[in-house]
């Protein structure tokens, strides 16, 4: 059973009244929505290719947002954070809307999100650049682009060395052609988490270094998958 379908079987089972339930875009789904907002709680969802037409129409609203140089009052809201660490300069962006919520076709939802993340290295000034969809069932009234990035942020970038953080970047999960929610996507993404759970194990708590201290001692890997 993986995360997906252990999901609608773990949520009745917990009291969601005032709680908010984020998730990757594996549980971007209209049931799984639709399952927490009837139970008092509210969702927010990482969207991706699993649900292509939704992300597709949230990346060319925000895209026409952009080329009109600035959110319009009332349909787009905004907010950004800099934070300066690790010899990095990290700026997070975050643009919602409620444009799409008649469009869509998705139970309850609130507003929909892009958020933009560009990390600056101090040193040589290169920059790297990310961008993310989302949908959440969350009003503009209960949270404003400033608490849909705090959210974000806690759950997506909570630490550099964040769970989904470290599957896409340090473990290159997205960079993968495997499509989604096929078998050999899944049996990867089970063996991620595996190495993940084995990399606290022995101590490690950034995944990138561990990867580069076992990619240069072979054995120890081997050691530590035999004696786990």
């Amino acid at each position: 059973m993986n995360e997906l379908s252990a999901a609608p079987r773990v949520l009745p089972a917990i009291d969601l009244t005032g709680q908010i339930v984020t998730g990757d875009a594996m549980f971007a789904q209209v049931e799984l929505s639709r399952q927490v907002v009837a139970a008092g709680g509210d969702d927010l969802w990482v969207v991706k290719d699993n649900q292509r037409t939704v992300r597709e129409s949230i990346e060319t609203l925000l895209a026409r947002e952009r080329a009109a140089r600035g959110p319009v009052e009332h349909d787009f809201q905004t907010a950004s954070t800099i934070e300066k660490g690790h010899g990095r300069i990290a700026q997070r962006t975050l643009t919602s809307s409620t444009m799409l919520n008649e469009y869509l076709g998705w139970a309850g939802v609130g507003q929909v999100f892009e958020l933009a993340l560009q990390v600056t290295e101090c040193r040589s000034q290169q920059r790297r650049h990310g961008i993310m969809y989302g949908i959440t069932s969350l009003s503009t009234a209960a949270a404003s682009a400033a608490r849909l990035l705090s959210l974000s942020r806690a759950h997506w970038w909570g630490s550099e060395n964040g769970l989904h953080y470290i599957l896409d970047v340090t473990f290159k999960e997205d960079a993968t052609r495997m499509k989604s929610g096929t078998a050999a996507a899944q049996v990867l993404a089970i063996l991620n988490n595996l190495a993940l759970g084995l990399i606290r194990r022995a101590g490690f708590n950034n995944a990138g270094e561990a990867r580069r201290w076992f990619e240069a001692r072979p054995q120890a890997a081997l050691n530590l998958v035999l004696c786990c």
